[in-house]
């Protein structure tokens, strides 16, 4: 009987401080910042071939193309920017010069880029004026993206390998 009455204390015990315990509560976020990013890959070179010297300039165009893949909805353009004429007064406006074995490598081939199969829309690095803009779909769908070239200038020159190098730049 002792047990049981023990037994019916600590239940009334336990049920008594249990009727009266309080709750206290808190919150706490959960967080995850996603910061805008581009990539560019998969870039083929543009090769214009090979032709025989000329005292006129032929009508030489070529096409290369490249991959620009940006997080969902980051706006963002591709400019192209020809290494040899980084610093002159044809910066950022697409035009470059292919250089060559001639005359201690000055000899030059000017060329043009452009971003259609008309060759008629320049393609180069100056923001709102001659760059492509879009708005990205997300890293896994990526766009391609082809670059139209075209010889503007001589090819009555040192026979040889001519060549420059065009940097792809996405601002976003």
């Amino acid at each position: 009987m002792f047990k049981k009455s023990l037994l019916a204390a600590a239940l009334t015990l336990a049920a008594t401080f249990g009727a009266n315990a309080t709750t206290t509560s808190s919150t706490f976020t959960v967080n995850l910042t996603i910061n805008p990013t581009c990539s560019v890959s998969s870039p083929n070179n543009v090769n214009f071939g090979s032709t025989n010297a000329a005292t006129t300039t032929p009508t030489l165009q070529a096409t290369a193309s490249f991959t620009v893949a940006c997080s969902n909805t980051t706006p963002f353009t591709v400019g192209l920017q020809p290494n040899s004429t980084s610093t002159t007064a044809n910066a950022g406006t697409g035009v470059g010069n292919m250089t060559g074995p001639g005359a201690g490598g000055t000899t030059a081939i000017a060329y043009q880029l452009f971003s259609n199969s008309a060759y008629s829309t320049v393609w180069g690095n100056k923001p709102g004026t001659n760059t492509l803009g879009g708005t990205g779909s997300g890293m896994a769908n990526a766009l391609t993206e082809t670059v139209y070239a075209q010889v503007t200038g001589s090819i009555d020159v040192a026979p040889g390998t001519y060549g420059d190098t065009v940097t792809i730049n996405v601002n976003y």
